[in-house]
């Protein structure tokens, strides 16, 4: 908690550091999390998702937002003109505001949908952009994400009663099997913008403040690769040599 206040500023140093090397050594964990998302599967959830929720999908794809900040927006925080969104300091997690290009065809024609209301006219105030049909603001898509991720996936979501400790709302306990075998989150989501952007060579300080981290650490955790790619990338060694058992190597 000390060294997270410090890479925000609110302390200048931890108790627990000397010279900058931290005096207390812990056991490194493999706990990164390597989710991505093939375009087949991101076919298939859009596919599975009702209208709105797969309007969601993509503003979530194409910007990297995090659902709170997502479900945050204002309509007045949309500038078409600028094809821009911003996202204010106040629903934001670092609690500073920054901005979220528009930047895809599909994501402007999301925009568009959510700023349209029922009569067909463009809405415009202090309203929240993504609402239900009566202009209230939605504050959660759990339940519609968990029935769509499996239905993408070919299972039934099924409804069960609703149980205290569960953490997928009132699925049958087989279907919150099958949800957490897929293993799928809405977060990785945002996950899967990071490494897209990665993987086209976008430079990893512009990321970070696509995706509002206070620090580049924290972005490098937010990309992980393909193997396609990472194969592309290593591609690089080939020098069209040949490997014979029988010749003695060439030394040159």
């Amino acid at each position: 908690m000390l060294n997270w206040a410090v890479s925000r500023e609110y302390i200048s140093s931890s108790p627990f550091t000397r010279g900058g090397i931290s005096i207390i050594k812990f056991d490194r964990e493999d706990n990164r999390r390597n989710r991505r998302i093939s375009p087949d599967e991101e076919e298939h959830v859009l596919g599975a998702a009702p209208p709105q929720l797969r309007a969601l999908i993509i503003l979530a794809l194409d910007t990297g937002v995090r659902a709170g900040e997502m479900l945050a927006i204002r309509v007045k925080d949309v500038d078409v003109q600028r094809n821009e969104i911003t996202l204010r300091g106040p629903t934001t997690k670092s609690g500073k505001t920054r901005t979220a290009p528009i930047s895809t065809r599909r994501l402007r024609a999301v925009i568009d949908w959510f700023r349209t209301d029922a009569n067909g006219r463009t809405r415009s105030g202090n309203g929240p952009l993504i609402s239900n049909q009566v202009g209230e603001a939605i504050g959660r898509i759990r339940t519609s994400w968990e029935g769509t991720v499996l239905r993408a996936h070919g299972h039934v979501p099924r409804k069960g009663r609703p149980l205290r400790d569960a953490k997928t709302n009132s699925l049958t306990r087989e279907a919150r099997k099958l949800f957490a075998d897929i293993n799928l989150h809405w977060h990785d989501l945002r996950h899967e913008y990071a490494c897209l952007l990665a993987e086209r060579g976008v430079p990893i300080t512009k990321i970070q403040y696509l995706l509002g981290h206070a620090s580049v650490v924290t972005t490098e955790r937010y990309i992980h690769h393909t193997l396609a790619e990472l194969s592309k990338a290593a591609a690089v060694l080939e020098r069209g040599g040949v490997f014979d058992a029988l010749s003695d190597p060439k030394v040159g």
